[in-house]
């Protein structure tokens, strides 16, 4: 490669010396260079992190209360913008607890009422059940007692209780009508041995053949074998025998036996 400034010399140690110079110099702007370019992307890296791991760490071993950090926002200008800027993800920060609005919360008038009118409209809720189920109810000895007391105060009436099983047929007999043809006769004694009124019940007589087999049967409502119309309405005292009779129709010669039965 021919090269004219290799020729400006007399001698070739002098263009030597000139060809030494010119490579230096090429060196040195190229290490001047590659320094600069180094410096550089040193000063970028800083800029991007503006928090050195050793600061991160003098920081986060240092206690940090409240009270100053609320005293440090308040003197700084905008010190909820720079702590925010200030780079929420190197440093770790506390999550706000929500207590919710009822924490701090006192009670009113307008709780107080609320809460007592719950309560009333629940109260009336089962007074209503109550009164309208106390015939099913009155049948229970346990909740029979609570029951009189209940109508007593809600001026209402409760059915008489019922006990088919404490009612004994104490005497019967049956006989031919001695002043009707082809009629009987029927007299009964009934006695009460619970130690409450009942109502009384029906009475159910049926005659049967010699196989067992229902010949006739005829029922009777309380009103029909007791005269008494209070008597029925106040039921059968306890203790106390009650002595009924019956006309009833011969069932023929086919009725051999006879039942008596309460409903």
């Amino acid at each position: 490669m021919y090269r004219a400034v290799d020729y400006l010399f007399e001698d070739l140690v002098s263009t030597r010396e000139a060809q030494d110079q010119r490579r230096q110099s090429r060196v040195d702007q190229a290490e001047a260079e590659a320094q600069e370019r180094e410096f550089e992307e040193q000063a970028e890296a800083e800029a991007q992190e503006p928090v050195f791991e050793d600061q991160v760490e003098a920081e986060a071993q240092e206690p940090v209360f409240e009270d100053e950090v609320a005293s440090v926002e308040a003197q700084a200008p905008g010190g909820e913008d720079q702590a925010a800027s200030a780079g929420d993800d190197s440093l770790p920060r506390p999550l706000p607890v929500h207590t919710g609005d009822w924490a701090h919360r006192a009670l009113t008038m307008r709780d107080a009422f609320s809460g007592v009118a719950i309560v009333f409209l629940a109260v009336v809720l089962a007074a209503q059940w109550v009164f309208f189920n106390r015939a099913d109810l009155s049948r229970d000895r346990n909740w029979r007692p609570y029951l009189v007391e209940f109508c007593r105060h809600m001026q209402c009436s409760l059915p008489q209780q019922v006990d088919l099983s404490q009612i004994e047929l104490v005497n019967r007999d049956v006989r031919q009508h001695p002043r009707v043809d082809e009629a009987l006769l029927v007299n009964a004694t009934l006695s009460n041995q619970a130690d409450f009124a009942q109502p009384y019940p029906v009475l159910e007589v049926s005659f049967t053949d010699p196989g067992g087999n229902p010949v006739a049967m005829r029922r009777f409502r309380p009103q029909e074998y007791v005269d008494d119309a209070s008597a029925v309405r106040s039921g059968m005292p306890p203790g106390e025998p009650v002595s009924i009779m019956l006309e009833i129709q011969d069932p023929g010669e086919s009725a051999v036996s006879y039942q008596f039965g309460f409903l």
